[in-house]
């Protein structure tokens, strides 16, 4: 059960994936106060940890346009919550093109609960 990348078929499509080489996140100038992902409270509490890896295009002002889940955390809570941080981020402008951002979710600590919206 491989799971299969958008990478291998870059053909056609209007919502067609990364082309030309894909930059890490890393080399770009991006701008202060770009969010890290909320860590999902019951992947937290089951004590789930993993790294997401997202793919993201640059627009030329500097703007997060597109994003696409590369590598996958192991919970679809985690990688949904890192995709959700990276289209906020920004960057400089003048820096557009393919990047690729990991999100690394680590517990340090105890959980205690989850918040819950309903009384037991």
């Amino acid at each position: 059960s491989a799971v299969s990348t958008t990478s291998e078929a870059s053909g056609g499509g209007a919502s067609a994936g990364p082309t030309g080489p894909i930059r890490d996140a890393s080399e770009l100038k991006a701008l202060p106060g770009n969010p890290n992902p909320v860590y999902p409270p019951r992947d937290r509490l089951a004590r789930r940890q993993g790294l997401a890896v997202i793919v993201g295009r640059v627009s030329a002002d500097g703007r997060v346009i597109q994003v696409s889940l590369e590598k996958s955390s192991g919970s679809p809570q985690m990688d949904a919550a890192s995709m959700q941080a990276f289209r906020s981020w920004r960057f400089q402008s003048g820096q557009q093109g393919w990047v690729r951002k990991p999100f690394q979710f680590r517990l340090i600590g105890e959980a205690t609960e989850v918040p819950a919206t309903l009384r037991k």
